[in-house]
């Protein structure tokens, strides 16, 4: 959670730069090449082009942006003064992640204790926690290498650096990681996306999201297609917390790039299985729902209750990197709830 989203001067700058492209551009590539510079909302380009429209700038026409006249220093002053003010605007706005809804989702008083109250977080010394990280860095490595005609045979190299970062923290081996990278490679090639985006984080300011999919890939029709990454086994019944954070990734990619996206993909590493999300609007309307749900949350400002999933104790509480604080909060409740013995 983020109470509003500080965009440095030089992204606006950036955002000058992609604009400043002479006459005429597809909507589509200026929204990839915000995203290959770090501009991480597409809000300030529709901002900015509404403010470009309204100076007889630029218009939009059949998904091209059309430059009337060009980006003089007084045209970028006066959008730099807008764009500042519709920033400002939005300092006190919160924003939830995907993850922190899975997360509500599993127990509201966790997320509270994490991100509210800013508990002191115990994690673990070594274990899934890492091995998590490890999955991901290796990933991100690869994919950000995925040009290279020698891939494959750096896998190892490139794991091994991961490795050397997580030292003594990970239980998982190098050959179990560059069989499932393999794997998810395979994955990709198979699908022949165009362009690639990992760890990218997008913003969104109508819906009050952001978040970092594990990556968004485009592939040649130009359809989305936000992929998330998980440690475990995919089960015939895919977790309501994995469906739910795949979906406001999914949410967040369709508010940045303006389209309706179809489906997500859930790739396992334990199992090596790849499941794919429909984006329908129930799901949808489920995230939202959970997200507004957070927000009250945070409005009401009350200790919420304990999860209330069958078997949250085996399912939620051993991972819990607040625990202690959660089994402080039941002790005191017990104790001023207790009956007081009276006097003779």
């Amino acid at each position: 959670m983020r109470i509003g989203i500080n965009f440095p001067e030089e992204k606006i700058s950036k955002l000058f730069d992609v604009l400043d492209f002479g006459d005429e551009r597809t909507l589509d590539d200026i929204l990839v090449e915000m995203l290959n510079v770090g501009i991480n909302s597409s809000d300030l380009l529709f901002v900015a082009l509404q403010k470009l429209e309204e100076m007889g700038v630029a218009r939009g026409a059949g998904g091209k942006i059309i430059l009337d006249q060009p980006m003089t220093n007084d045209v970028k002053e006066e959008l730099r003064k807008h764009l500042t003010t519709f920033l400002e605007r939005n300092t006190s706005k919160l924003f939830v992640t995907p993850l922190e809804v899975a997360k509500y989702y599993q127990c509201p008083r966790r997320l509270f204790l994490e991100k509210v109250v800013l508990s002191r977080q115990e994690k673990e010394r070594e274990g899934r926690t890492w091995d998590g990280e490890v999955i991901h860095k290796s990933t991100y490595l690869m994919v950000k290498n995925i040009m290279r005609q020698d891939l494959v045979e750096e896998l190892p190299s490139l794991i091994n650096t991961v490795f050397r970062e997580y030292k003594g923290r990970y239980t998982i081996t190098l050959d179990e990681v560059e069989e499932f990278l393999i794997t998810f490679l395979d994955f990709i090639r198979k699908n022949k996306f165009r362009f690639l985006f990992p760890e990218t984080t997008i913003v969104s300011f109508k819906m009050g999201i952001m978040g970092t999919p594990d990556l968004i890939a485009i592939d040649k029709k130009r359809d989305i297609v936000p992929i998330d990454l998980k440690l475990g086994r995919m089960h015939s019944k895919l977790k309501e917390e994995h469906v739910l954070q795949n979906v406001g990734e999914g949410l967040l990619a369709e508010s940045f790039f303006r389209k309706n996206i179809e489906k997500c993909y859930l790739v396992y590493y334990s199992s090596r299985d790849i499941a794919d999300i429909k984006l329908s609007r129930r799901l949808k309307e489920r995230f939202i729902d959970y997200k507004n749900q957070i927000v009250r949350m945070i409005r009401n400002g009350r200790v919420p209750p304990k999860s209330n999933l069958p078997n949250y104790t085996r399912r939620v509480c051993p991972g819990c990197h607040v625990r202690r604080v959660c089994e402080h909060i039941e002790q005191l409740r017990k104790a001023v709830n207790r009956p007081r013995k009276r006097r003779q």
